[in-house]
Order: structure tokens, then C-alpha cells, then sequence
């Protein structure tokens, strides 16, 4: 008799974040706190190509996101000591200082559209700031679908800055204007940083109560039924 056949069922999972193993949950951290934090911006990237490798040379279309992570130099640049932002790994507990010093986190897309920078941003309580056009079609956390095609997951519009890839790379004083308008306003800083708290448990997977399992299986749920 013929075997089971494989579930086209898809449900994106949230990345389990390095800085959330280390985080001090039960610290309450607050808008007072984060909005005395030091520098506007962090980002840490290596010193390599940014592309999708099949074997030893880069998958036939992958997109080449080298120059997206590059031009984070510019916005730190612009920033001047206000930023964080600097090409070379460090030291995990270095890394998460810079983070928890910073009200912005970039998420730029690398090799594919998602990025366990997300995480890591969220975790450290640093608004993220992303950067990845295909995000939504491929990488919104418990988004579900078949064949590929994935859709609905969590709406993170009220707790995220995005900027379109092409408004990155050709629009800087936007980008830096932007966030100047968030932080001198704080009324929508707050709002933004309370709509990150709400999210935190739904998407961290080392944060005690999380509801991250299920939000997955609901998310499958969702999807086996969609039929």
C-alpha cells in the first residue's frame, strides 16, 4: 500500500534568541529606563558575504544582502557616538551589552529574509528596526500556509520601525529622521515599547509563562484546517 504523504503544512517558528537565555527576566525593565538608554541605534554584523551558498557557490537567484548590512556603517556614521553599530563579532556578553544599550536594534536580512536578530532585539527590549522586504512572505513568526505561502502570524507593525530595502540604501536622513521623530515624541515611543512588552512571552522562548508552544500550535491548527 502507498505510505503517508508529507504535510505541505508550514508554520513559521520563532528563532530561539542567545540573548533571551542570559536575560534577566525577573529585572523589570521600564520606558523610563529604556528611553535613558545611551545610544539610539546597535548593530554588529561579520565581515562576509551575505548570500544563500549552495555548496560552494551562491544558490542560483539568492539575494545578496552584503550591501544592506554594510549601509548600517552610514547610519552609525550619521549617529556618531549615539550609535553602536560596528562590522566584527564579539563576545556574547559584549554583544548584549551593546543591545541593552540601545533603544533602536537593526534587523537587517542576511543569507535569507529572517533574522534571529528579531529575537535578540525583543529580548534585550530594544525596538527593532527592520529591514527585509520578504519578510512578510516568508518570516512573520506562527504565519502558516501550504505549498510555500504563508500568511496571517503575529502583527508586529505597533512595536517595529521597517523601511523598504530601497529606502535603506538611498534614503539615510529618512531613516535617521525617523527615529528622531520616535524618540522626541514620548507618547508614541511609549506606545511603541508597550506594544513590545505585550509581545515579549509570544515570541521569546526562554521567558518564563511564555506562550511561544502555543502560538505554534495553534498556528498548526490554523493551517491543517485551511483546506
Amino acid at each position: 500500500s502507498a505510505g503517508p504523504t508529507q504535510s505541505r503544512c508550514s508554520v513559521v517558528v520563532p528563532y530561539a534568541s542567545d540573548i533571551a537565555y542570559v536575560e534577566n527576566f525577573e529585572a523589570q525593565s521600564t520606558f523610563e529606563e529604556w528611553m535613558a538608554r545611551p545610544h539610539v541605534a546597535s548593530f554588529r554584523f561579520e565581515d562576509r558575504e551575505y548570500v544563500l551558498f549552495c555548496q560552494s557557490d551562491p544558490c542560483p537567484g539568492a539575494f545578496d544582502s552584503t550591501p544592506l548590512r554594510k549601509q548600517s556603517l552610514l547610519l552609525g556614521n550619521k549617529l556618531g557616538n549615539r550609535s553602536a553599530i560596528a562590522m566584527g563579532r564579539v563576545a556574547l556578553s559584549e554583544y548584549s551589552q551593546e543591545i541593552h544599550n540601545a533603544k533602536f536594534c537593526l534587523v537587517i536580512r542576511g543569507d535569507t529574509p529572517s533574522s534571529h536578530g528579531f529575537f535578540d532585539a525583543i529580548a534585550a527590549n530594544c525596538i527593532p528596526i527592520l529591514v527585509s522586504d520578504r519578510w512578510s512572505d516568508v518570516a512573520v513568526p506562527f504565519s502558516h500556509g501550504r505549498s510555500g505561502t504563508v500568511k496571517e502570524g503575529i502583527d508586529i507593525t505597533a512595536f517595529t520601525v521597517r523601511f523598504s530595502q530601497e529606502r535603506w540604501m538611498n534614503d539615510m536622513d529618512f531613516v535617521g529622521n525617523t527615529l528622531w521623530n520616535i524618540t522626541s515624541n514620548p507618547e508614541v515611543a511609549w506606545r511603541m515599547y508597550a506594544a513590545m512588552q505585550e509581545a515579549r512571552p509570544k515570541l521569546l522562548w526562554s521567558m518564563p509563562n511564555n506562550t511561544v508552544a502555543d502560538q505554534v500550535l495553534l498556528s498548526t491548527k490554523k493551517c491543517s484546517l485551511a483546506d
